[in-house]
């Protein structure tokens, strides 16, 4: 039994958790003594903890049919694989008498005279408290089902008064569908029992189980209109009942039975109530607490677990809110009208309109009404689902769509009829089981529905689905009337169409001509832009009307300039050599500048203005220099055998030496600032960047040699024999040679070596080729070839690498994963002198010969992709930044 109390206390956490412990364990004491006693001792005195636990254990008995298992009977029930009827007497050895085969049955085995009026045979099904077995009536030479309390001593006084009201009501209620009892008595031994008639067939639960497991024959027998017929029977029974003053308080499909001739009965009447005892003839109920059945009382006569305010009796699924929270008294007819509500729900659905984790969760939602509308199941996915243990909550999405449904979805109409029946407001549901059914009838004669509230639109296409005949015989005949008007009237205008049909025919070829010419200037505008003029296609594009400006219009003037901006770097001269210096917020560039081409190394904002003075100007200019990752240090050759190094903050020489290699070609810092190398004359140098002493040297073969990300492998093309490459990766302190990377080359043009900044992959770049390594494993991952193209640099990211095309002067944008081509970037054609990556790979920055200012341009390097506009140096703009990664 739950209260409200109970409810509203087990939001508390703590109160919650030791009320279940005490529960739970209650459950596993079998003898009632034994139970009192342990609740004696667990509760400690707290009669409101008592209580709400006492109306668990209460809940635990009537919540379920009168046939299944209760926790006490849980153990000896699990240990047989195969219960048998010796193993059921062997639990309730006074219970049942031995199972004996009874003799086959037929008229002529009627006999009025037998002593024993009938005889056991096999166990239909069986309960901690009852059975139902199949017995032989000895007398009429029939076959019955009799239902039997299997032991008084464990049973209840009040489960005991509530097997013969059950038996009571059952007398009351001759209806078709509702099971009829024979008898009502004692055996042999002093066991209650009841007999009544043998239903072969099974419970509406099987039916949707079936249903929801997709089971062919089940699929074809009960289909959705033969559904609602045994839901209208049921209801037949439901209003009989009423009409007779009682109330079930126990539907569910479980209590419904099908048989195997279309027949419908409502089982399990034991914990019906009756409403009063005003009519005549009030039945009345032998009492159990006497011996034998002489004396009797009323069987409204009210017993603790039937109207005790807040006892909660039923099944929590498909039980009404007013029975949830106890409240008996208020129950009435439309408490049936809900449930009635419910199954209707799982017949529509294939599942109860309330789950949850566990019986509170149960009783909290059906308290408060909370149920989803069946439309949510059945417009989304597919498939068989899964199975729910009892008290598991089903996937809902995994049984859909519903397969038993026209269109895999509940019906609206239907819809509105199932949460009419479930409103929490009794005053707002039907208020009789004849409203219900009426409307379940009107859907299948294909009326609207009163839930439904169906408006002048839907009433008129119900009366056209009811009367498709008739409709689709006067619309034929509307479409042969409208068919011969049209025909008469395009005879009348036929002439007027004629005449003006010369005219038609000039405005087709004005416009045709139209077209012709427009057509003409796009295919000029591609073959401009296919021949990298640009501006020249721009132009044309311009002048193309409006109406004709198609998807290839839209193509050309979207790629016929890829560039976002132009750098104005220096004055009169080119800038080779780029890098971005940490954090990304600025460029440097090896530059040479003026009319006598003086060079030096200049750093510069994204907006093209120049930071400072040059950090040094020589007539000395190697293309390359280092930069470490802080952004702090620059590394040059000042003289055809010097280098410096340089604090880009203070603009100051830090230290300043004289290389062994007469003629420097390339200087390289490490991203931590603490060697340089230096390459030239086919020798390749460290040096210690503090002190410039002397670290270790390697041969130099004119491939530019790259640090690791975090400066801790120095990565150099140790030979090339042939085409046969062989890269050394060496610690940049002593020069040891950590590991080689091999690879076979197709042509023997290579010129950069470099890592990606994830330092996972370490590519050779040159010609028309890109090698890439896994420099952590020394495995070789691919090898790709560009025809056509020179490979320049690899994205920062390390998925892209950037080429100049030998024929067009255009830059490439390649996939490294698969070679495949990402970006063609148009606008300008000339030689390339130098290309960068911004720190994130988002920009890529070149310099050409075609800009005579020295200028670089600004491209963005992912499809649909652009980056923020870097103005004019001379224009009004906002600065870009670059994060560190």
């Amino acid at each position: 039994m739950i209260s409200r109390t109970t409810l509203m206390s087990a939001s508390d956490p703590s109160s919650s958790s030791r009320e279940k412990e005490i529960f739970m364990a209650a459950l596993d004491v079998d003898d009632p003594s034994a139970q009192a006693a342990y609740l004696d001792s667990a509760c400690a005195g707290d009669a409101e903890l008592r209580a709400r636990v006492e109306r668990l254990l209460g809940l635990e008995a009537d919540s379920r049919s009168f046939l299944q298992p209760p926790s006490v009977m849980r153990k000896g029930v699990e240990a047989l694989e195969e219960p048998d009827f010796d193993a059921t007497i062997q639990l309730a050895p006074a219970a049942l008498p031995r199972q004996i085969v009874p003799p086959p049955v037929s008229a002529s085995s009627a006999n009025p005279d037998s002593p024993v009026p009938f005889i056991f045979g096999r166990r239909i099904a069986q309960g901690g408290m009852g059975a139902i077995l199949e017995a032989s009536d000895c007398k009429l030479g029939r076959t019955i089902a009799v239902k039997i309390m299997l032991s008084e001593a464990a049973c209840s006084e009040d489960q005991k008064q509530r097997f013969i009201q059950e038996a009571a009501v059952l007398g009351r209620l001759e209806h078709p569908n509702i099971v009829p009892i024979h008898d009502l008595g004692r055996d042999s031994e002093g066991s209650l029992y009841y007999t009544m008639k043998l239903v072969k067939g099974r419970t509406l639960q099987h039916i949707i189980d079936d249903l929801r497991h997709e089971d062919k024959e089940a699929l074809e027998h009960y289909t959705l209109d033969r559904l609602l017929t045994i839901f209208r029977k049921v209801c037949d029974a439901l209003a009989f009942a009423h009409a007779q003053k009682i109330i079930h308080r126990d539907l569910k499909p479980e209590n419904i039975m099908v048989g195997e001739f279309g027949e419908v009965l409502v089982m399990d009447w034991g914990i019906a109530k009756i409403l009063d005892d005003s009519r005549s003839g009030t039945c009345q109920v032998p009492s159990v607490t006497e011996a034998g059945l002489g004396k009797s009382r009323s069987l409204n006569e009210a017993t603790p677990a039937q109207t005790l305010e807040g006892a909660v009796m039923g099944t929590p699924q498909y039980m009404s809110p007013e029975q949830a929270l106890g409240q008996v008294t208020d129950m009435d007819a439309r408490s049936d009208v809900f449930s009635l509500g419910g199954i209707l729900y799982a017949i529509l659905t294939l599942r109860p309109p309330v789950e949850g984790k566990d019986v509170w969760e149960v009783i909290e939602k059906v308290s408060t009404a909370r149920i989803a509308s069946p439309t949510t199941y059945g417009a989304t996915t597919t498939g068989k689902g899964k199975s729910a243990v009892k008290g598991q909550v089903l996937e809902a999405k995994k049984i859909t769509p519903l397969p038993h449904l026209p269109g895999g979805r509940v019906p609206n109409a239907l819809s509105a009829v199932v949460m009419k029946a479930l409103t929490l407001d009794k005053a707002k549901r039907y208020q009789d089981v004849a409203a219900f059914s009426a409307d379940i009838e009107a859907f299948q004669g294909g009326f609207a529905t009163t839930a439904e509230q169906a408006g002048l639109a839907k009433q008129l296409a119900l009366l056209i689905k009811r009367n498709k005949g008739i409709f689709t015989t006067a619309a034929a005949a509307w479409l042969l009337i409208s068919g011969l008007a049209v025909w008469f009237i395009f005879n009348l205008r036929a002439k007027e169409q004629r005449a003006t049909q010369a005219e038609v025919i000039a405005v087709e070829e004005r416009e045709t001509a139209r077209k012709a010419l427009a057509k003409s200037q796009l295919d000029l505008a591609e073959k401009e832009f296919e021949r990298g003029k640009f501006v020249e296609a721009q132009k044309i594009l311009g002048e193309t009307p409006e109406s004709f400006r198609d998807a290839t219009w839209r193509f050309l003037q979207a790629h016929s300039t890829d560039y976002t901006s132009q750098l104005p770097l220096l004055d009169g001269g080119l800038a080779y050599g780029l890098r971005f210096v940490p954090p990304g917020d600025r460029l440097a560039a090896r530059c040479w500048v003026g009319p006598s081409k003086v060079a030096g190394v200049g750093i510069f904002s994204l907006m093209g203005h120049q930071i400072g003075d040059f950090l040094l100007q020589t007539e000395y200019y190697p293309i390359t220099f280092g930069i470490d990752r802080e952004g702090g240090r620059v590394a040059q050759a000042v003289t055809a055998n010097e280098v410096a190094l340089w604090d880009l903050a203070t603009r100051t020489v830090l230290h300043r030496w004289t290389s062994e290699i007469r003629a420097i070609e390339r200087v390289l810092l490490s991203p931590d600032g603490a060697t340089v190398l230096v390459a030239g004359e086919r020798k390749l140098i460290a040096y210690a960047a503090e002190t410039g002493a002397p670290l270790w040297t390697q041969p130099f073969v004119g491939v530019v040699p790259s640090f690791s990300p975090d400066g801790q492998t120095v990565a150099h093309l140790a030979s090339t024999k042939g085409l046969e490459l062989q890269v050394q990766l060496l610690d940049p302190n002593t020069g040891e040679v950590r590991s080689t990377l091999e690879a076979s080359a197709d042509n023997p043009t290579k010129t950069t070596l470099q890592f990606n900044q994830a330092g996972d992959k370490f590519a050779c770049l040159g010609g028309d080729e890109l090698i890439m390594w896994n420099p952590r494993t020394a495995q070789k991952i691919r090898a790709l070839h560009f025809p056509g193209e020179t490979v320049i640099e690899m994205n920062p990211t390390g998925d892209s690498v950037a080429t100049n095309s030998v024929s067009s002067g255009r830059i490439r944008l390649w996939a490294t994963k698969t070679g495949r081509l990402l970006r063609s970037f148009n606008g300008v054609q000339n030689e390339v002198l130098a290309l960068a990556f911004s720190p994130d790979g988002m920009t890529l920055i070149s310099t050409h010969r075609s800009f005579a200012d020295g200028g670089a341009y600004v491209w963005p390097t992912r499809l649909r992709e652009e980056v923020s506009t870097i103005m004019h140096a001379f224009l009004e703009g906002r600065r870009v930044l670059f994060n560190a990664d």
